[in-house]
């Protein structure tokens, strides 16, 4: 299988989102909210298992896989690590209701760019709408994407995984 890299040269094509979950309700709410209230207006299409992604990543270049932990045969973590080794050009986010800290852990680990918990709010769902924009965005190269919504022990992860030295200065709570 060969992998394909996407041409974002051209701007009036709108970038591609993988979502993968076997929660079918969960993939039809969130392909709309992804497709309707992002600015870019992505592309975005869905995979009810991970091996249906990986013959979906096969065949065409995504910009971002968005993938479940909690899923039958092959789960997400397996997933992930599948989809970083062939494809080490799309952006990885998992999105679970997987509370395990061991689990975010072995994600980043794995190289995921970020992890979230499945909203439970209005305020949360905004938060993930806006990290999921900016990794969409053609100049979002480097850096970390999402801080804002990022607690301090993820971005020292994030930090320690991106192989790059800074000094981060944390004044009441607040890292500058």
């Amino acid at each position: 299988m060969a992998t394909r890299e996407w041409d974002r040269s051209n701007e009036l094509m709108p970038p591609k989102v993988l979502l993968v979950d076997n929660d079918k309700p969960f993939l039809e709410l969130y392909q709309e909210l992804l497709s309707q209230h992002l600015s870019c207006m992505p592309e975005v299409k869905t995979a009810s298992s991970a091996t249906r992604a990986l013959a979906m990543l096969a065949a065409e270049a995504f910009e971002l896989v968005i993938a479940d932990l909690d899923m039958p045969k092959m789960d997400g973590l397996q997933f992930t690590s599948i989809v970083r080794g062939k494809y080490p050009q799309a952006r990885l986010v998992v999105l679970t209701g997987v509370r395990d800290e061991q689990f975010r852990n072995r994600a980043y680990a794995m190289g995921v760019d970020q992890y979230w918990i499945k909203p439970e709010s209005t305020q949360e769902l905004g938060l993930l709408l806006e990290a999921m924009e900016s990794m969409l965005k053609p100049d979002a190269k480097g850096g970390f994407r999402g801080v804002q919504s990022k607690g301090l022990m993820d971005i020292i992860q994030l930090e320690c995984l991106s192989q790059n030295s800074c000094i981060l200065k944390v004044t009441h709570g607040v890292v500058e």
